[in-house]
């Protein structure tokens, strides 16, 4: 399962990287999907920013920061804001928060 995962983050870097918007959206949900779903409500609500160790070591929030960037480059925001509703990493506030501007 691991190994799908890795390559479903790589898919969805390649596609966004070529353009391919749609694609790299559907590539994101399936991994986020994959992943066991969306974050719980309860983990990480507070608004303290992560060290950057933690930062670097949630795999589950950078798929949901991958799944944000490809509901941000089909300009629905309001889904990217809702990706991110439990960010706590410095590029998930930010680009939560940017979303919502």
């Amino acid at each position: 399962m691991t190994t799908h995962r890795a390559q479903l983050r790589a898919a969805v870097r390649d596609l966004s990287d070529r353009g391919l918007k749609c694609s790299a959206k559907w590539a994101a949900e399936q991994l986020v999907g994959l992943a066991g779903g969306p974050l719980d409500d309860e983990a990480g609500t507070s608004d303290a920013p992560m060290s950057p160790a933690e930062e670097v070591g949630s795999r589950e929030e950078e798929d949901q920061l991958l799944l944000a960037k490809a509901y941000f480059d089909l300009n629905e925001f309001k889904r990217a804001a809702h990706a991110l509703r439990v960010a706590r990493g410095a590029s998930g506030r930010f680009l939560r928060w940017y979303s919502l501007f």
